[in-house]
């Protein structure tokens, strides 16, 4: 791998995880406002607590854990290139600083983008439901840009995990909003 690719996959790194905390974080704080923890509950059992409520509420911490794994590990891929030499594969320069060009600059379009949802005070539902797709369409992105460009397999295989499960449980939200005749289509 050349210098030049190294440099763009850290530059792409240091654009799109500080965004997406950002972007995670302002819509977490949307969610709030809009959906509930009600309508995810099944049938409870003693104490009202559910089964499913149980291993949700697993998965979902260990789903939040590797949300910040992600960033710290290519952080210290970054640095300890030698120790985490085995995550990475050899990607042809041409392709690598293509691809990293590429992601460079839809990272900066996810930036602009959440500088301008720092400004919003209140999303409807939908608006936060396509705001929610768009982050997963990033991060998408972003792991594609991290497999394909600079070859890390390992940020990528979680990035693309996490995206899995954030779709399933955005999808649960959506049939929530709507099923409570909320939805402002």
């Amino acid at each position: 791998m050349s210098s030049s690719v190294w440099y763009l996959g850290i530059v792409y790194s240091l654009l799109f995880f500080p965004a997406d905390c950002l972007f995670a974080i302002v819509l977490r704080s949307f969610r709030r406002d809009h959906i509930s923890d009600a309508p995810f509950e099944d049938t409870p059992l003693t104490g009202g607590v559910s089964l499913s409520s149980l291993s949700r509420n697993g998965l979902n911490s260990l789903m939040q854990k590797a949300c910040y794994a992600v960033p710290v590990l290519v952080l210290l891929q970054v640095v300890g290139s030698d120790f985490f030499s085995w995550c990475f594969f050899s990607v042809p320069d041409f392709i690598g600083v293509t691809v990293l060009l590429g992601g460079c600059g839809a990272a900066l379009f996810y930036v602009i983008r959440v500088l301008r949802l720092l400004r919003a005070v209140e999303v409807t539902r939908s608006q936060w439901v396509a705001l929610s797709w768009f982050r997963l369409d990033a991060t998408c992105i972003a792991a594609t840009v991290l497999l394909v460009g600079w070859g890390n397999w390992l940020a990528a295989a979680l990035l693309y995990l996490l995206d899995v499960y954030y779709a399933s449980e955005l999808l649960l939200a959506e049939k929530a909003i709507y099923a409570q005749g909320e939805g402002d289509v």
